[in-house]
């Protein structure tokens, strides 16, 4: 399951992962049958990182999770950011490569360390010709990261892209304990010390610490976004800012986005980007 309590994920995409953990014995049930036979199920998904010549390509396609597991990648179709930093890396160190696209089809996901995600692709953005391209959604966390390219594109009109925001939820479950006879008594140290533990009341004060940490969150995912995307206006209130995903011709207005290719077109792009490159260097 998600073990990290903040999200930066498209809120309709959240709502359906929700709704799966709700209805998530039926599914335990068909894993179970699945690997009666001993063997492991198979988890069809993307490669993280493809090469070709001087080519490369990392996909991030999938809800975004520090460490999934099996049971989240067969589930959620789950993508490891540990895995994705560690596509990063490789093509960074390798020197035929000269040309990357981050190809991503991804309602965001869990806050962890997708800031260090973020910096890795915008640190090889400064030394290797890199574009993003949505090919179907590029929401929250993976507009973060993809962000950080040195284009974004986009393959449809109706792909979308956006919902910059960082969200968590907490549930009051005290009035439902009560209303079962059950009181539950915190003993702890200190006054937020086990804040929201289950059947107890969400003060004000949890509600406040919470909302500082969510806020200390949104400030780097916005100041990145503002730093590689200096047109998308990043301040509070904006629209960009609202936490909804846009179709195409409202991702460009807003500065999100630079415009609709196919994954072909891009690397031709790319691939004028490194000729340019070689030609400075033999000047």
């Amino acid at each position: 399951m998600f073990k990290n309590n903040y999200y930066m994920m498209d809120e309709l995409s959240l709502q359906n992962i929700n709704q799966r953990i709700i209805n998530i014995e039926p599914f335990e049930q068909s894993l179970k049958k699945l690997m009666a036979d001993g063997k492991e199920p198979e988890v069809m998904s993307k490669p993280v990182l493809q090469k070709v010549d001087n080519r490369a390509m990392i996909s991030i396609n999938g809800p975004m999770m520090f460490n999934p597991g099996l049971f989240e990648r067969i589930l959620f179709d789950a993508v490891s950011t540990q895995d994705l930093m560690a596509a990063v890396d490789d093509v960074a160190q390798d020197n035929k490569i000269d040309q990357v696209l981050f190809d991503i089809n991804s309602p965001g996901g869990e806050a962890h360390q997708i800031d260090v995600l973020a910096e890795k692709m915008r640190a090889l953005s400064n030394v290797k010709q890199t574009a993003s391209l949505n090919t179907g959604m590029m929401a929250s966390a993976s507009y973060y990261a993809g962000s950080q390219a040195g284009k974004v594109f986009s393959t449809h009109k109706f792909n979308e892209t956006g919902s910059i925001g960082t969200v968590t939820a907490m549930v009051d479950s005290s009035e439902a304990f009560a209303r079962e006879g059950h009181k539950v008594i915190k003993i702890a140290t200190g006054e937020l010390k086990g804040a929201g533990m289950y059947g107890t009341k969400i003060s004000q004060g949890f509600i406040d610490s919470v909302q500082k940490k969510v806020d200390a969150l949104q400030v780097d995912f916005s100041s990145a976004v503002e730093r590689s995307r200096p047109d998308a206006d990043m301040a509070d209130g904006s629209e960009a800012r609202s936490g909804q995903s846009f179709f195409q011709a409202d991702a460009e207005r807003l500065g999100l986005s630079d415009g609709i290719k196919t994954v072909q077109e891009v690397f031709d792009y790319l691939n004028q980007g490194s000729r340019a490159a070689r030609l400075r260097k033999t000047i």
